[in-house]
């Protein structure tokens, strides 16, 4: 599991919602992402603080790393459209240290 806090451009929260709110509604596209990443689950969280809004994006996978690289070179159409928004809103982003994570699921 992993937490990557984005910083967003000044003025791109909306954009990011709408585009956000859109993938959601193509359900099959985003579970065929996960599957070609190998993610098993992905949260997508906005937050807004006084010093800017930050997209918070939680993911669950076997090989994070290749997850990663999956998602860089993915042919799919929503994969590209993530890495063009992605690139376009991103002023930064760090990965946020996973200091626990239970899940009874896992039992």
């Amino acid at each position: 599991m992993r937490c990557v806090r984005v910083r967003l451009r000044a003025g791109t929260a909306d954009r990011v919602r709408g585009a956000v709110a859109g993938w959601s509604l193509r359900r099959d596209e985003a579970l065929e992402s996960l599957r070609d990443e190998g993610l098993v689950r992905e949260s997508v969280f906005l937050e807004h603080t006084g010093e800017g809004d930050y997209l918070l994006l939680v993911q669950t996978g076997r090989d994070l790393n290749l997850a990663a690289e999956r998602f860089a070179t993915s042919a799919l159409p929503l994969a590209a459209e993530k890495r063009r928004l992605l690139t376009e809103v991103t002023e930064h982003a760090i990965a946020i240290e996973l200091l626990a994570h239970h899940d009874l699921a896992e039992d």
